[in-house]
């Protein structure tokens, strides 16, 4: 029953939540290698030194004019993609954004000049904290990166690391001014379609749910409702073994003059309350499980999907279980009134 709730909680909170309607990510030259330049450099006669690093700084600039726009609120990021180390649950892609201060889109009061920041949904699936330490690695090199976590960033739906633009240029040996990307809130027209790698829109954040939602919802109904047809079981065969053990009692209250409604008192009753009772504390027990367990699962899968329980929830799993009890007792007391009232001298030794 929780399984819809949580897929459609996690929709909301991505779409109300996204970074940017739009998230360009550009087909940009790979970044110069500063450690070659510096190899170079270190050849050249003192007197042209000054003239290589301007005509340097002159192709660079060049370079990336092209990947340039003028569409009003776009900001530019560096993106890197790592992976989690083999020893972890599941080897997945982190993204790394490297951001300029005071970001319009990612609000994130003061970026460290060391260190980074982390997405909450990569701090709840490793269990990590403000002062740990994360490490990544290269996808195809055997080349490790230890990042000490500054904070905590809450964006819903993102596996992602987030640092300034000089330590992300420090880290990864990029020019100054190097980017790869666009967060807007507007479509941008005035790049060449040949420049944009991939968009990132509403529909690619929610795809995941929205895939899980249609392939798997009928699914969780069945499951709920199989789920209903076991609860109803276990509470008839329940009341049924009370109403067997005592069917010479009911009897001798019968033959005493109790009233079927008298009876009921005494032997329904105090089921109720206890079946009531035992509802209520296994809404605790149930999601401390059901958190649990989840945790459990989607550790395995790439990505994270929070837990969740929505408040109506615990409403109509009462509601039901109330119908259902109420259903099993009538026919409990339809058995209750066919008990005849020779039952007890059929058993007097």
């Amino acid at each position: 029953m929780d399984i819809h709730p949580v897929l459609d909680h996690y929709q909301d909170t991505v779409v109300n939540n996204m970074t940017a309607k739009y998230q360009y990510i550009l087909n940009t030259p790979e970044s110069v290698d500063t450690t070659a330049i510096e190899q170079v450099f270190q050849t050249i006669p003192q007197e042209f030194r000054d003239s290589f690093l301007s005509l340097i700084d002159d192709q660079y600039d060049e370079m990336y004019d092209n990947y340039k726009t003028k569409t009003k609120g776009a900001e530019a990021f560096s993106l890197y993609s790592l992976k989690t180390l083999p020893e972890s649950t599941i080897v997945e892609d982190i993204s790394l954004y490297g951001l300029q201060n005071n970001s319009q889109y990612i609000h994130i009061k003061s970026l460290p000049k060391k260190g980074v920041y982390i997405s909450k949904d990569v701090a709840d699936k490793y269990n990590l904290k403000k002062g740990d330490r994360i490490s990544l690695k290269e996808s195809y090199k055997d080349l490790r990166y230890t990042f000490e976590i500054k904070g905590i960033y809450d964006a819903p739906g993102s596996m992602a690391l987030y640092m300034s633009k000089s330590y992300f240029n420090e880290v990864f040996n990029c020019q100054e001014g190097y980017f790869n990307g666009y967060f807007s809130n507007k479509k941008i027209t005035d790049l060449n379609d040949d420049y944009i790698a991939s968009t990132i829109t509403q529909d690619d954040l929610t795809k995941v749910s929205r895939q899980l939602n249609v392939s798997m919802g009928k699914m969780f109904y069945l499951v709920e409702g199989f789920a209903m047809i076991m609860f109803i079981m276990l509470i008839y065969l329940l009341t049924k073994m009370i109403i067997e053990n005592n069917k010479v009692s009911i009897s001798m209250v019968k033959i005493l003059g109790y009233t079927s409604k008298e009876i009921q008192k005494m032997y329904v009753h105090a089921t109720t309350i206890v079946i009531m009772i035992s509802t209520l504390l296994s809404f605790g027990i149930t999601t401390w499980i059901l958190s649990y367990a989840f945790k459990i699962v989607f550790e395995e899968y790439s990505g994270w999907l929070p837990f969740y329980v929505e408040g109506s929830v615990y409403i109509k799993m009462f509601i039901m279980t109330v119908i259902s009890y109420l259903f099993v007792m009538m026919i409990q007391m339809r058995k209750i009134k066919k008990i005849p009232m020779d039952e007890a001298l059929k058993n007097v030794e």
